[in-house]
């Protein structure tokens, strides 16, 4: 048996040896690259990874500049099928007698008229727990009482959605946010962050493990504190080789790269969304509007988490708070949830327009930034006085800021 496969196999051995010669060495190598042709679309096709055409690419910036966007219309059209809008209730009328005459302990909403307020409550219980509905945050249908935590914590909420979409109006541009914008019917938003503490984390250990907060690279993982909350320095570019004059060392550098990934993610687009690739420092006339934008976000972020968040340390229970005992904290992420314009671009604070009215009386009484910095400096300009501000005017490209980039955003 063994001899006979063995005749079979020589045989087999002979015949494909002679059929190759016939062939000839160019023939043979016609054929190995029509072979991995056929491999290559193949894994193309069918494994993760890969796009297949037609990709859309739309130029963000001036012609040369290295800025624009590649993405797959297909993906876009998919995950906007996908994606539950706001479905904000019926108007009410604005007649009538007012909510704080009406009901008792309304703290925030007090001016709308009993139809609003009873519109805007619906609206929250649709966003935060449209299982358990009112009382999520009322004890027992007594509509007045703080007992539940969670009262007192929505009545926070409302004053700090309130001044984002009034104060921090340079970043989120007219759409606005609500309720819906980060908890998309989750009772706690499905991105929030958390302080690592010793024995969770091997910072500073040398030894950075792949994460999610850092792109699954080997990058320091424990930066929303520091550049989302506090306001370490995310300008690590020195105009001179070190050692002469450099401020920052290699650790800030990875620091500020983790924080970069966490962006693009966050967004959903590439670098070149905010930079010009070839001058990554530049301001003024090489950077996009969007890079000024995604400024005054740090800053918004900043005072939100140690304003708004923080200020709840003492409500939110244990099951709410990370292993340092602070409350969850906010994020590029909470909001905007893999797309350049959180909701695709829905503009959201149309639905509710009491949320946009002044209430700064829990913010920290810093008036908003008013400028990104000069090349190299941290600081603003000049000060800047409290309320609406516009974006600073930057040049316009002569393509497609109003169109529709990556994922499907919608200009606006």
């Amino acid at each position: 048996m063994i001899r006979e496969t063995l005749r079979i196999l020589r045989v087999v051995g002979q015949r494909t040896a002679g059929f190759l010669a016939g062939l000839g060495a160019a023939r043979i190598a016609v054929g190995l690259g029509g072979f991995v042709i056929i491999l290559l679309v193949f894994f193309m096709l069918f494994t993760a990874g890969w796009d297949r055409p037609p990709m859309k690419s739309v130029q963000t910036g001036y012609r040369g500049g290295g800025q624009s966007l590649v993405y797959n219309p297909r993906k876009v059209s998919d995950q906007m099928a996908a994606t539950d809008f706001q479905n904000a209730p019926p108007k009410a009328s604005s007649g009538g007698p007012r909510a704080g005459a009406v009901f008792e302990n309304v703290q925030v909403l007090r001016n709308l008229s009993v139809g609003q307020f009873l519109r805007q409550m619906q609206g929250m219980a649709n966003a935060v727990a449209p299982d358990q509905g009112c009382s999520y945050c009322h004890a027992n249908g007594n509509y007045a009482s703080d007992k539940l935590y969670t009262k007192r914590v929505a009545r926070r909420m409302l004053q700090m959605t309130r001044e984002i979409n009034t104060k921090w109006a340079a970043h989120v541009d007219g759409v606005g946010v609500t309720c819906y914008t980060c908890h998309r019917g989750n009772n706690v938003p499905e991105n929030v962050w958390a302080n690592k503490v010793a024995g969770v984390t091997q910072e500073g250990s040398g030894k950075l493990p792949p994460s999610k907060e850092n792109g699954y690279a080997s990058l320091p993982s424990d930066l929303y504190h520091a550049y989302l909350q506090m306001d370490k320095s995310i300008n690590v570019q020195s105009n001179y080789a070190m050692p002469n004059g450099a401020k920052s060392d290699i650790q800030d550098t990875e620091g500020v790269f983790g924080l970069m990934i966490h962006m693009s993610n966050a967004l959903g687009v590439n670098c070149s969304f905010c930079h010009n690739s070839r001058a990554f420092s530049s301001w003024e006339g090489q950077g996009r509007p969007h890079k000024i934008r995604a400024w005054y976000g740090i800053h918004m972020l900043r005072e939100l988490n140690e304003t708004y968040m923080d200020s709840l340390a003492d409500t939110f229970p244990p099951s709410q708070k990370g292993p340092d005992g602070k409350p969850f904290g906010i994020n590029c992420e909470t909001c905007h949830q893999g797309v350049y314009k959180p909701l695709y671009g829905q503009k959201v604070i149309a639905d509710y327009p009491a949320l946009a009215v002044p209430d700064n009386s829990g913010g920290n009484g810093k008036p908003i930034p008013a400028s990104a910095p000069r090349p190299g400096s941290d600081k603003t300009e000049h000060p800047a006085t409290p309320g609406n501000r516009p974006m600073p005017t930057m040049p316009r490209s002569a393509s497609t800021e109003g169109s529709s980039p990556a994922n499907g955003a919608q200009g606006g």
